[in-house]
């Protein structure tokens, strides 16, 4: 990156500590510009960002995420989102046939025909959404186009291709579905209570429920 993209991306996230509520930006963190963020959140040095955090969520270190990201979210370092797609179903994978956008220098293309992207917002060019109350391990990689649920448990080193169900708990390569964290009938009272959605004063009423072990849907009536 040159000296005035390092300089911008600098006084980029200067502008972003002064005027968003309780964000903390690394200097060296590259946030582009119109991502959104909620209240109390964190995001790690050398972190590149395009889309929107919720609340008391925070981001690791060395991440590239084009995502839009839940409130409560736990993002561990080297955390990437890869929208990038290729066709393999033509003679060549190579862009220079299928793309106008000239990757190498040039173009055999007169139109694009292929996608090149694959993303959970198209509009937008988001490539993936995670929910709410997401723990993300250290160098997990996600397709674009994914949507990972609430709850839901991703271990270090995974390669995320398809949708993660709430609550489910998922490693491997691709991942794969390791087990849920609760039974159904709690992970459908945890969804109902969407406990995320609650301003601070609920939240610091009703912390001490959050530190007791779940074992049945009595034990999430208090947040519902």
């Amino acid at each position: 990156m040159g000296i005035k993209a390092n300089l911008y991306y600098r006084l980029h996230a200067l502008r972003l500590r002064r005027s968003k509520d309780r964000l903390s930006v690394a200097l060296s963190a590259r946030i582009r510009p119109g991502t959104r963020f909620g209240r109390f959140v964190k995001i790690g040095k050398r972190t590149w960002l395009n889309g929107s955090v919720g609340s008391y969520s925070y981001i690791g270190e060395d991440c590239r995420l084009s995502a839009e990201i839940g409130s409560f979210c736990s993002i561990s370092p080297n955390v990437k989102t890869v929208s990038g797609t290729h066709p393999t179903d033509l003679v060549s994978t190579a862009p220079v046939f299928f793309s106008t956008q000239r990757q190498c220098g040039t173009s055999f293309a007169v139109q694009d025909v292929a996608e090149e992207g694959c993303y959970a917002d198209p509009d937008r060019k988001i490539a993936v959404r995670i929910g709410h109350d997401v723990w993300i391990g250290e160098n997990v990689l996600i397709k674009g186009g994914v949507r990972i649920g609430n709850g839901a448990v991703v271990a270090m080193g995974a390669v995320v291709t398809s949708d993660l169900a709430p609550y489910g708990i998922y490693g491997g390569v691709p991942a794969k579905l390791i087990r849920m964290r609760f039974p159904e009938n709690v992970i459908a009272a945890l969804e109902a209570s969407a406990w995320w959605e609650r301003d601070e004063a609920w939240l610091k009423a009703h912390a001490a429920h959050f530190q007791k072990r779940i074992a049945a849907p009595k034990d999430v009536e208090a947040l519902l």
